[in-house]
């Protein structure tokens, strides 16, 4: 039983470690707030960094279904842009869950693996 548990439970750490790397900076903005200068993204697009920080919420908010019309701040995009965002939100959504289910997951394991004899 202990072994099987061992492997769930590093299965679930994985799947955890995985699907938070994608999760958590999309979640918390100001981690890629602070990215885009250190990447030289204003240099090379020709845009402020709040320009280009106010067209990834514009996005990301249309994506987690935060708001009803696609928008890309500043910048111009194709009428396909929106077609696909459907698509990148349930991809978005199916993330979160994966995150939220393995980290319980593990929380789980921790608590039913119990004292070693």
């Amino acid at each position: 039983m202990r072994k099987l548990l061992s492997v769930f439970a590093a299965f679930a750490m994985a799947l955890t470690i995985l699907t938070g790397s994608i999760a958590l900076p999309l979640l918390i903005r100001p981690f890629y707030r602070a990215q885009i200068e250190p990447l030289g993204i204003p240099a090379r697009s020709g845009l402020t960094a709040e320009q280009i920080g106010a067209a990834f919420d514009d996005v990301m908010d249309y994506c987690l279904g935060k708001r009803p019309d696609f928008a890309a701040g500043v910048l111009s995009f194709s009428p396909e842009g929106p077609a696909t965002s459907p698509m990148c939100g349930g991809c978005f959504c199916w993330t979160f869950g994966c995150w939220r289910c393995a980290w319980r997951c593990c929380w789980c394991c921790t608590l039913c693996g119990g004292k070693r004899a």
